[in-house]
């Protein structure tokens, strides 16, 4: 039979044991609340593109690719604010740099469309993939071509992305420059090799149509000048200089009218 004061020992010991486990599950369980609240604080940071404290929970170990019910991540929304410092840090500790959201958009687009070129080169510099296509068509290039980042196609083109990829409608990073009259983009676009002048939309419109819509003489010149065809109709029986007249662009509608009549390139 054990000695009495034994019994004091093992009981006493017991207690310990068991205050001990009871003190680690809480321990656990307050840093599982803890991370479960970083983890809410960053989501909430990417909805409201809130660089500022996504920097601030990078200490706080949350997941770096966890991502808002959009699929947007930190690095996406540093891309797009034209964080460089917070974009590097993410990358630093493992940020996956091609992460797509829930439309296929890449945070290399979300460079594109907020035009910062140091940005664009950085993740194009940590394997960024430049010719990856969203669910919409689009591509890197498109939205810079459609914002007018000039810069930022240039560097596009020279990593080889399409520049006569199609979205969804049909349209292609040209027909978007002209319709935005960026000139400068168009000018990029045209000195690209294999570029297509004469591709069509889904109304079965090209760059030059547009062109003559928006009555831009300027962009329509540069087109004519590198063999876009005038003579192609849209799905409604329309010439550029068709819509241009009816648009009461009647200076460049008479422009596009002398162009038909000219022997076309190459024929």
């Amino acid at each position: 039979m054990p000695a009495p004061g034994s019994r004091k020992v093992t009981s006493a010991s017991t207690a310990a044991r068991l205050l001990a486990l009871v003190l680690a599950a809480a321990a656990l369980v307050a840093h599982l609340a803890a991370r479960a609240d970083a983890a809410a604080a960053w989501r909430e940071a990417i909805t409201h593109r809130d660089a500022a404290a996504l920097a601030r929970l990078l200490d706080e170990g949350v997941d770096v690719d966890l991502a808002n019910d959009a699929g947007v991540t930190a690095l996406m929304v540093a891309a797009g604010r034209g964080d460089l410092a917070l974009a590097r840090r993410l990358l630093d500790v493992g940020a996956r740099v091609d992460a797509t959201n829930a439309r296929g958009g890449t945070a290399l687009m979300y460079a594109a469309q907020g035009g910062n070129v140091r940005l664009l080169k950085l993740l194009l510099a940590r394997g960024a993939e430049a010719g990856t296509i969203a669910d919409n068509g689009w591509t890197a290039l498109t939205i810079a071509a459609a914002k007018g980042h000039v810069r930022m196609v240039r560097i596009l083109l020279e990593r080889g992305v399409d520049p006569n990829a199609r979205d969804i409608y049909g349209w292609t990073a040209l027909m978007r420059a002209t319709q935005n009259a960026e000139a400068e983009v168009v000018d990029a676009l045209l000195e690209a090799e294999g570029i297509a002048l004469d591709t069509r939309n889904e109304h079965g419109m090209t760059a030059l149509h547009l062109a003559a819509v928006a009555g831009d003489r300027a962009i329509a010149t540069r087109l004519l000048r590198h063999c876009a065809d005038p003579t192609i109709e849209d799905e409604a029986g329309r010439t550029p200089a068709a819509l241009a007249e009816e648009a009461g662009h009647l200076r460049l509608a008479r422009r596009l009218r002398e162009a038909d009549e000219i022997k076309r390139c190459g024929a």
